[in-house]
């Protein structure tokens, strides 16, 4: 990783995730890049609501929003977003407004680098994998300014 960061012209990061624990996946690299100077933005797609409904479901995301914030100052993460798609059930959003709101969010930042999981979404959890066909489809229609 080092030669790829010494290489990395510190372009913005986007980092893409379904829930406000998936940060934990990749804390190194985020890490890294921050520490080298990059501006590094984490959108996390769900609240974190689970199953739960009601109350619980609240609750339950509320702690996970400040158990993610919490991630993010230790990281040095100043710039987040947290949106409200179905958690668990990612998949049941339109998919056509998921790849409208990302590439709204990629053409806002521009990034040099987006990170999001790989196909088999680490844990095969349908939320990671939905989440790496949307992100990629996005970055392959993003056409970079200039």
């Amino acid at each position: 990783m080092n030669n790829f960061l010494a290489s990395y012209n510190k372009q913005p990061v986007l980092v893409v995730l379904p829930h406000g624990d998936d940060e934990l996946f990749v804390t190194t690299l985020i890490w890294s890049l921050i520490t080298t100077g990059c501006k590094v933005r984490i959108v996390v797609l769900t609240q974190g609501e689970g199953t739960l409904t009601g109350a619980a479901g609240e609750e339950r995301a509320y702690t996970r929003l400040e158990e993610f914030k919490a991630s993010c100052a230790i990281l040095g993460v100043e710039d987040y977003g947290v949106w409200s798609l179905p958690d668990g059930k990612i998949n049941t959003y339109s998919k056509n407004q998921l790849l409208k709101e990302l590439g709204t969010e990629i053409r806002s930042l521009n990034p040099g680098l987006v990170v999001t999981f790989g196909a088999d979404g680490i844990t095969h959890h349908i939320d990671h994998q939905v989440t790496h066909h949307v992100v990629m489809e996005a970055v392959r229609s993003y056409s970079p300014p200039g």
